[in-house]
């Protein structure tokens, strides 16, 4: 039978029991600690850290507008990554491959100075989305773009013609509308001088929306811009005919990089332009879209010297898939072109005007500067080449409540929607209004042409 230990000799051998213990748990933690610090280590130097690994599918010298922000607006559920498109050096905005892209162009926004008060709250900031309320539901593609025809730098006062300056507002509910890239390349550009220019492309980068059409440097004026949607790379060349004189404001430095520039009146510069589509092609585009910011002000048609351009630009071997003209403040007619390259027949097509996307030109022009074209494309994979497979257009207008102030008093409308319509629909205040809203059914067609088909919305 044995004896119980003393009081004494227990607690000594308890104390012992826990120094063991606590040694053990110590040599444990300090294992996990070592294994662990090692696989972090290795883990770093085969594939970076969760933070760094978003950014590195940019290249490191990009600085166009496109690459240098955020590659999406929607953040990205595991789930999608791992069924995402492959590695790109393009900002990856569709996660998923596609065989098909779709994408919608609108006109210039251009606001004067009842737009702008319109929009005005009572604690001083600004609300657009109104305005765009009734044409959102119909901006489904995977890429919208529009014009932003004027500066926007918040530490401005908001100014109207001849020099442009809009509230940041505008952008943020542009995109709230489905806008998810913006053309700044116009003859308004330089409105607000360099400072506005800067602050124009800081506040795009700001609101985490894709642009490209002023640049800041040499480099990035010299990066091809390319976004990427369903792993298809598309090209986005901007240029403007002119910049109203407003050149002197901009640093004779910085001049040469500040804008793309070309002679609308002349064949002079079309090798220039051809060369940049050649060298978005090489760095890696799939589909290359030319903006030109161009033609006579309030003209139905483009001069014959704008033909002359657009057909070089898309007959040429390595030309546009699709040239897309801004600046007349109305609409002008659309051309599907079949081409003849080394790789067969393709399908190009040219748009010289689409009008005001949102505007209130009412001393001038009335009824051409309150409508506009919505151009509806898609593009599709075939072979190894990305071909233009579908395009449509549907006739805007933007409706303008001649008796309110606020911001109600503007909605841009699908047209055929509310012209067809069997009785005259509440949002018009008046006969008169939805006669406009009519004859504006007729009219753009007759001007658009019939070279690709007419939604009614």
């Amino acid at each position: 039978m044995s004896s119980t230990p003393p009081p004494a000799q227990r607690r000594r051998r308890k104390k012992r029991r826990a120094r063991h213990l606590l040694r053990l748990f110590l040599i444990a933690l300090f294992i996990t600690i070592l294994v662990g610090g090692a696989i972090w280590g290795i883990s770093s130097l085969l594939g970076g850290s969760p933070e760094d690994s978003s950014s590195s599918s940019a290249p490191s010298s990009a600085s166009s507008e496109a690459s240098s922000i955020p590659s999406s607006s929607t953040p990205v559920s595991s789930e999608e990554e791992e069924s995402s498109a492959p590695s790109s050096p393009y900002p990856l905005h569709e996660t998923k491959t596609k065989d098909t892209v779709t994408m919608q162009f609108m006109g210039d926004i251009l606001l004067h100075k009842q737009p702008v008060a319109s929009a005005k709250q009572e604690d001083g900031t600004y609300d657009f989305s109104p305005y765009f309320s009734l044409i959102s539901p119909y901006l489904t593609a995977d890429l919208k773009i529009a014009n932003m025809e004027g500066a926007v730098d918040p530490s401005q006062e908001p100014s109207s013609y001849p020099c442009f300056n809009y509230p940041s507002e505008i952008i943020r509910d542009a995109m709230g509308a489905g806008i998810n890239f913006f053309t700044t390349s116009n003859n308004h550009s330089f409105d607000k001088g360099w400072k506005g220019l800067v602050a124009t492309r800081e506040s795009m980068i700001e609101a985490g929306v894709d642009f490209c059409g002023t640049y800041e440097t040499q480099e990035q004026y010299d990066t091809p811009c390319i976004v990427n949607y369903g792993g298809i790379n598309i090209g986005i060349v901007p240029y403007s005919y002119g910049h109203n004189g407003m050149i002197v404001t901009i640093p004779e430095e910085n001049q040469p990089f500040a804008m793309r520039l070309f002679n609308h009146d002349s064949m002079e510069d079309v090798p220039k332009i051809l060369q940049d589509i050649k060298d978005c092609r090489e760095a890696g585009a799939d589909f290359v879209i030319l903006s030109l910011h161009w033609g006579a002000e309030y003209q139905d048609e483009p001069t014959a010297m704008q033909r002359k351009i657009a057909e070089a630009l898309i007959e040429d071997e390595e030309g546009a898939d699709i040239v897309l003209g801004n600046h007349s403040h109305c609409v002008q007619p659309v051309e599907l072109h079949t081409v003849q390259t080394s790789s067969g027949p393709k399908d190009r097509l040219i748009v010289y005007s689409m009008g005001n996307f949102i505007a209130d030109q009412s001393s001038v022009h009335k009824s051409r500067t309150r409508t506009s074209q919505m151009i509806e494309v898609t593009i599709k994979r075939q072979g190894d080449e990305v071909v233009l497979a579908d395009a449509a257009y549907m006739p805007l207008m933007t409706y303008i409540r001649e008796d309110i102030k606020t911001s109600d008093r503007y909605r841009i409308i699908p047209v055929g929607k509310y012209a067809t319509a069997e009785t005259r629909p509440s949002i018009f205040a008046t006969d008169a209004d939805w006669q406009f809203c009519k004859d504006a059914w007729e009219r753009i067609p007759s001007v658009t042409g019939d070279s690709i088909p007419c939604l009614a919305g």
